[in-house]
């Protein structure tokens, strides 16, 4: 599934980079990601839609040939419920992301 979400880190000036998901399971994601995240790095999974929070580890991270990188993610707490709420796939948003991404269009 397809989902277009924030990571936020928890540095002293925190930025909000906008990702899309390529795999999805309740307990965690793998994202496509303009910037290298560390593994073992904290951060937090943000809905565009909503502004709930979720605590997430990144597991590892992969640079593509794009030039993009491709995060393995761990959920700290709980499960995300992908497609419902604000974890729905909007395939108008998703393609935009894609396009800032500069990927190919993503099935949504």
């Amino acid at each position: 599934m397809v989902v277009g979400a924030y990571l936020i880190g928890f540095d002293e000036q925190p930025i909000a980079e906008k990702v899309l998901t390529e795999n999805v399971c309740p307990h965690g994601a793998r994202v496509v990601a303009k910037r290298r995240w560390q593994p073992g790095e904290q951060l937090r999974i943000v809905p565009l839609s909503d502004e709930s929070k979720f605590p997430a580890k990144v597991v590892y991270c992969q640079g593509l040939s794009s030039g993009f990188f491709s995060l393995g993610l761990e959920f700290g707490v709980g499960s995300i419920k992908w497609g419902e709420g604000p974890w729905r796939s909007a395939p108008y948003e998703n393609a935009r992301i894609a396009m800032h991404l500069g990927l190919e269009s993503r099935q949504t």
